[in-house]
């Protein structure tokens, strides 16, 4: 049988999009030690600061979801737009190797910048000497990579369905602004229905700082995701690409 991945195109996708990553990674990150230490605060009042500041709203979600966007696209879009998959199909690895290569860096960025985030919001309180839910922090950690695969799962399947650049950027983009405009309006009470159709609704911060089950929204993030990667996937095999 042969072996799934194959460690050149690993090696050739993540030195394709790393700086990106590093960018997004110590952008949001630096926000989490951009908060005053204020004596005698309840420290769920500064957990809940800590991840509205730092995850759940601002950098944290803007640059989540410009990851999402750009590395689908660098990582397969771009690279069959501008004909180099082609190449690379002429040298011995399948279809099958070149997307699960690629698919385990998307992912392992996604997961790795919610590990840099989550060590670097560990750290912060640790400077500032104040009382913090560590454990809670990395809960919402938790539901925030899962929030993050959920993302990549929609722009995977696009990148994989699209073979130019400019339609996995716009639909894409559509798509996830579309989310943030339908939570916007799920505030309003004859929009409420609204929070149904979009993924900012499991993406549920405040319900789990008041420490309230978010287990359901966190399993719905995956289930969500799967069937999209495997569509994306399945799609990729299958499809006809320009030479």
């Amino acid at each position: 049988m042969k072996k799934l991945f194959s460690y050149q195109i690993i090696k050739q996708s993540f030195k394709s999009v790393w700086i990106w990553w590093l960018i997004s990674s110590v952008v949001i990150s630096l926000n989490l030690f951009a908060f005053p230490s204020v004596p005698g605060i309840d420290h769920t009042n500064i957990l809940s600061q800590f991840a509205i500041q730092g995850v759940s709203s601002g950098n944290g979600i803007i640059f989540i979801t410009i990851c999402a966007i750009l590395f689908a696209n660098v990582l397969i879009t771009s690279e069959v737009d501008k004909g180099t998959l082609a190449i690379t199909l002429s040298t011995p690895v399948t279809r099958l190797q070149i997307l699960m290569s690629k698919a385990l860096v998307f992912i392992g960025l996604l997961l790795s910048i919610s590990l840099f985030v989550g060590i670097c919001g560990t750290l912060s309180p640790l400077l500032y000497n104040i009382e913090f839910d560590f454990n809670k922090w990395w809960s919402i950690m938790a539901l925030w990579f899962l929030y993050s695969f959920a993302l990549g799962g929609i722009t995977f399947a696009i990148g994989c369905w699209f073979n130019k650049s400019r339609f996995t950027i716009a639909l894409a983009s559509l798509i996830l602004v579309g989310f943030f405009l339908l939570n916007m309006f799920a505030g309003i009470e004859r929009f409420e229905f609204c929070k149904y159709l979009t993924l900012q609704t499991l993406f549920d911060v405040p319900s789990m700082i008041k420490g309230e089950s978010v287990i359901w929204k966190m399993i719905a993030l995956p289930v969500i995701a799967i069937p999209l990667y495997i569509i994306g996937t399945i799609k990729f095999l299958k499809k006809d690409l320009p030479l």
